[in-house]
């Protein structure tokens, strides 16, 4: 996906890659140049209605945005590799290996799968901008500057602009959530194990005191060592997901309603249709990176349940009393943590759950209410 997107991607080099992303990346300019002079074309024409005018600003502004997408995964290409490094590395372990390569499956199978869904989209959207239909025609015609070029040249722009869109814009599109989501799984997923390493530890409640705090001193500064691995590569996601997210917001914002707007001058069409799923991949793509961090607060949840547990089994012990005490510390300090640590915000705008989501739609509905009132 990034390399479609035009970005060097993480697979193993070869030799044809260099020539995708330089075709890429052509493709993707001429079709913003085609777009902004097409947007110019209708500013100016004082006839042109109020939808064809918003369509022309949305096919702009969703380039636009696929620019900045990709520009800010560039920017931000050092930090995803190293929280990448971080989820494949065994820094962070249940100590069961059995449930590791468990969970290291479920990561891999979701993100195939994602991966897969994303890939199909493009393609079946290649092959129906492929089909001849008056209406997507008519959604994308050429301004009068590119027709004079002539027939041919012409022809060969709009092919560029029109069936080759999929190749261009919608990779780059995809790829900035891809990437969010893929993290945001791989980051679950140490998580999960991290939860299940304190899990096994609750079985020392069933020794006897001098084995028990023993054991429980050995495992407990492992186990501490690598949660703070995890909060410090935490952190540096949180940092990430806040600059992703909130180039998804904003312009989920504007152009939720805008793209609803527009289908009430398109009518029952492919067209309409088109634009229909634009905006539900845009509520989609929202709901997901919000719902994928819920899932990180769930995860967290169930570590705080493992935690009280060992705490109220914890067996006393007067000889003990001194670890017993550093112990019980240690835990209340991994539990309040676990409780506040999993929460992600946008700047501190607003934080990133799915109640953002309903926001959202909140936003969407007031947005489009007030183009129908202007149209």
């Amino acid at each position: 996906m990034l390399l479609l997107g035009g970005l060097r991607s993480a697979i193993p080099r070869w030799k044809n890659q260099n020539y995708i992303r330089y075709f890429t990346n052509v493709l993707f300019v001429s079709q913003g140049i085609v777009f902004l002079l097409q947007l110019e074309h209708s500013l100016n024409t004082y006839r042109v209605d109020l939808p064809v005018k918003m369509w022309e600003i949305m096919k702009f502004a969703t380039w636009f945005s696929a620019a900045m997408k990709m520009f800010l995964s560039a920017l931000l290409h050092e930090r995803i590799t190293v929280v990448r490094q971080f989820i494949i590395s065994d820094r962070v372990n249940s100590g069961d290996k059995v449930f590791d390569d468990y969970e290291y499956h479920k990561f891999n199978r979701y993100v195939r799968l994602m991966i897969a869904l994303l890939s199909g989209f493009i393609v079946v959207d290649s092959v129906l901008l492929a089909v001849p239909n008056s209406s997507m025609q008519n959604a994308f015609l050429l301004p009068p500057q590119l027709k004079r070029t002539g027939k041919i040249i012409s022809g060969i722009i709009h092919c560029f602009a029109v069936n080759f869109l999929s190749f261009g814009v919608h990779p780059r599109f995809f790829s900035n959530l891809t990437c969010a989501a893929t993290l945001l799984l791989g980051v679950r997923a140490k998580l999960r194990m991290l939860t299940h390493r304190f899990t096994k530890l609750i079985a020392l409640s069933d020794l006897s005191s001098d084995n028990y705090f023993d054991c429980m001193s050995r495992e407990l500064r492992e186990v501490l060592l690598q949660q703070t691995e995890y909060w410090r590569f935490l952190g540096i996601l949180k940092r990430l997901i806040a600059e992703v997210f909130v180039l998804v917001h904003y312009f989920s914002i504007l152009s939720i309603g805008a793209f609803f707007f527009i289908t009430t001058d398109t009518g029952i069409s492919f067209m309409s249709a088109a634009i229909t799923s634009a905006a539900a991949y845009l509520l989609l793509e929202y709901y997901l990176l919000c719902r994928l961090v819920d899932s990180l607060q769930e995860e967290a949840d169930a570590m705080v349940s493992v935690i009280f547990e060992l705490c109220a089994r914890m067996p006393y012990s007067s000889e003990h009393h001194s670890k017993y005490i550093e112990f019980r510390t240690s835990f209340m300090i991994i539990w309040i943590n676990a409780r506040r640590g999993m929460l992600m915000n946008c700047f501190g705008l607003f934080e990133i759950s799915t109640l953002a989501f309903v926001g959202l739609l909140n936003t969407a509905y007031t947005v489009l209410a007030f183009l129908i009132s202007v149209g």
